[in-house]
């Protein structure tokens, strides 16, 4: 999916560089040459490479989800409505945004969310349209209403020397008898910790920072830091911090010092805490949205407990009732691997095959990005 996302970007972006006037009628004027910075599972990010020097200390991030449903909404004529509820989004946004920045300060990039218009090529539109099943036709450059992320852009020489810092989604890659362990000792406590198998769960530039840490008294405070920060923002807000996609989440030396930045952390749907009681209760069933919840909680414990740090994500116990995780491992894992399959990200032969991991090789090698637009709680 993250492949098709950047296929359909770069190709708007170079159909709209022989539009004379490409981004006249946009709201947001964005430079008509436009560089694409990255696509993933959730956004789009672009920056301006020439005009002013502002433009070019900005990203703007388009989440292609929201941009595709406005583009298939769209009609001739205008909509007070769409309008209202896109200023709406942008404000909760907002609001969200303030919380994390309230609790990391200078830590996070800054951010401003809008509502723009996004120029979008008659070329690629008809992909959106054919796709969907839409008999309209373009014939010319549509301006799609969407909520926009204006982010100030980290320099160059930081985000080229930074370390990803984050996790991976362990629904894709783990067996049912690894994930009952991993559930057990992350998340139970009730396992002797095995820094080994805690690895396999994180990122390989995240392993080698806290093995780092272990001579390097610098960047052990800023771990402990960022970590204790981090569960104490979940704890206090029930935000989730999305640490599966690509440097959502960076580590960089400055000037002999460690620093950490949040670029893009703020998880989807929040309405994991309900679904968990549920499932644990009721022997409910589990939806992607549990995705980033469960594999979060097992990242910062499993870094608190190599840290040797005391704090911990409340919901984690909060939601099992007399339960225990490793009690309901076995379904956690099965509910979520067919939700995967009926999302297109695992085959079911994957999901029905027990503890064999006999996925084709695209999908062993999978990058964990492809997961983001699944675990904000949209279809891939």
């Amino acid at each position: 999916m993250s492949r098709e996302i950047e296929r359909l970007a770069r190709e708007n972006l170079q159909e709209l560089e022989s539009d004379p006037e490409p981004f006249s009628a946009g709201r947001l004027r964005l430079h008509p040459l436009t560089e694409l910075i990255a696509a993933g599972g959730e956004k789009i990010v672009v920056t301006a490479v020439a005009s002013t020097s502002r433009e070019r200390g900005l990203v703007i991030k388009v989440p292609h989800q929201l941009l595709t449903h406005s583009l298939l909404e769209q009609d001739e004529g205008k909509n007070p409505e769409g309008q209202v509820s896109l200023d709406r989004l942008a404000r909760k946004m907002g609001e969200r945004f303030d919380m994390l920045q309230k609790t990391f300060g200078a830590h996070v990039a800054k951010e401003r969310f809008r509502v723009g218009d996004v120029p979008v090529s008659a070329k690629v539109a008809n992909d959106f349209f054919r796709s969907a099943g839409d008999t309209r036709t373009a014939t010319k450059t549509l301006y799609v209403p969407t909520v926009l992320t204006v982010q100030e852009r980290v320099p160059e020489e930081i985000m080229h020397e930074s370390q990803d810092f984050g996790c991976r989604y362990m629904e894709l890659r783990a067996g049912i008898e690894e994930y009952s362990l991993l559930n057990e000792m992350l998340l139970d406590e009730s396992r002797a910790f095995e820094e080994k198998l805690f690895d396999s769960t994180i990122k390989p530039e995240t392993c080698a920072l806290l093995n780092a840490a272990e001579e390097n008294e610098l960047l052990r405070r800023t771990l402990i830091e960022f970590a204790q920060t981090a569960i104490r923002f979940t704890n206090q807000t029930g935000e989730l911090l999305d640490l599966v996609g690509s440097r959502n989440v960076i580590m960089f030396q400055q000037d002999g010092q460690w620093d950490y930045r949040l670029l893009d952390v703020l998880a989807g749907d929040q309405g994991y805490e309900n679904e968990l009681r549920k499932f644990f209760a009721e022997n409910g069933v589990l939806s992607a949205r549990t995705l980033n919840a469960i594999n979060y909680a097992r990242t910062m414990h499993g870094i608190a407990l190599t840290l040797g740090l005391p704090n911990r994500l409340n919901f984690v116990h909060e939601v099992i009732g007399d339960a225990s995780w490793k009690s309901r491992s076995d379904d956690l894992w099965r509910d979520l691997r067919a939700e995967l399959a009926r999302n297109g990200v695992l085959p079911k032969v994957v999901v029905d095959d027990g503890n064999q991991m006999t996925a084709p090789d695209e999908i062993a090698t999978m990058p964990d990005s492809v997961m983001e637009s699944v675990a904000d709680g949209s279809t891939a």
